[in-house]
C-alpha cells in the first residue's frame, strides 16, 4: 500500500512494494466535472476503507457530471449545435443519474456513505470558446481517462458485483468520450483561427 499526498508524492509504503496507489489529487471515475468541482479535495481514505471511500467519492463526482452534461447540453442548444449532439448530451445526463445510483450503492456495499456534491453555483453565459476549452479538458481528456479507468476496473476488480457494474459504466463512459470528441470536431469548425 502506497499513500500519496495531494501533489501525488509517496508519503508512506507499508511493504516496499506497490499493490495499491491512493492519490487524492488523481481523477476518480466520474469523467466530466463542472468547473466548481476542480478544487474539490477529499483527502486520504481511512486505512481498510479504501474501496468504500473510492465509490463514495465516485458518487460525488458522478453527481457533478450530471450538472456538467446539463450545462453542455444547454450550451450546445445555445450555440446551434446539431440535434444529434444535444440528444447525446441528454442521454449522458441519464447515464450519469444511473451512475450516481450505482456508485452510491457500491459505496454502501463497502460500508461507506456516498458523498454529496456541493451545491451548483449560478451559471453564467459562456462563449463558444469557453465551452470548447472546457470540453477539451473535461471531455476529451477526463472522459477518455475515466473510460479507461472504468474498463480497467471492470477487468481487474475482485468483487464480481463491482466488475459487472463497472463494465456497464465503462460502456457509458465510452459513449461520453465519443461525444466529447464529436463536440470538439463540431466546435473547431465554428471557431476562428485564434479560437482554435
Amino acid at each position: 500500500l502506497v499513500k500519496l499526498d495531494l501533489a501525488g508524492e509517496v508519503v508512506a509504503s507499508a511493504d516496499g512494494g506497490v499493490s495499491t496507489v491512493i492519490c487524492s489529487a488523481c481523477t476518480l471515475n466520474g469523467g466530466r466535472r463542472p468547473g466548481y468541482f476542480a478544487s474539490l479535495g477529499f483527502g486520504l481514505p481511512p486505512p481498510g476503507r479504501e474501496v468504500g471511500s473510492h465509490f463514495a467519492r465516485a458518487a460525488c463526482m458522478e453527481a457533478g457530471s450530471i450538472e456538467a452534461f446539463r450545462r453542455l447540453r444547454d450550451e450546445l442548444v445555445e450555440h446551434g449545435a446539431p440535434k444529434r449532439l444535444v440528444r447525446a448530451a441528454s442521454r449522458a445526463i441519464r447515464d450519469e443519474v444511473r451512475h450516481v445510483r450505482v456508485t452510491s450503492s457500491l459505496a454502501r456495499r463497502f460500508r461507506e456513505a456516498p458523498i454529496r456534491p456541493p451545491p451548483a453555483p449560478p451559471r453564467e453565459a459562456r462563449s463558444i470558446v469557453d465551452m470548447a476549452l472546457e470540453n477539451a479538458g473535461e471531455g476529451c481528456v477526463r472522459e477518455t481517462y475515466s473510460a479507461l479507468e472504468c474498463l480497467w476496473q471492470a477487468q481487474a476488480a475482485k468483487d464480481p458485483v463491482v466488475r459487472a457494474e463497472m463494465k456497464r459504466i465503462a460502456r457509458d463512459e465510452m459513449r461520453h468520450l465519443a461525444l466529447s470528441w464529436e463536440v470538439h470536431a463540431w466546435v473547431m469548425g465554428r471557431l476562428d483561427v485564434a479560437g482554435r
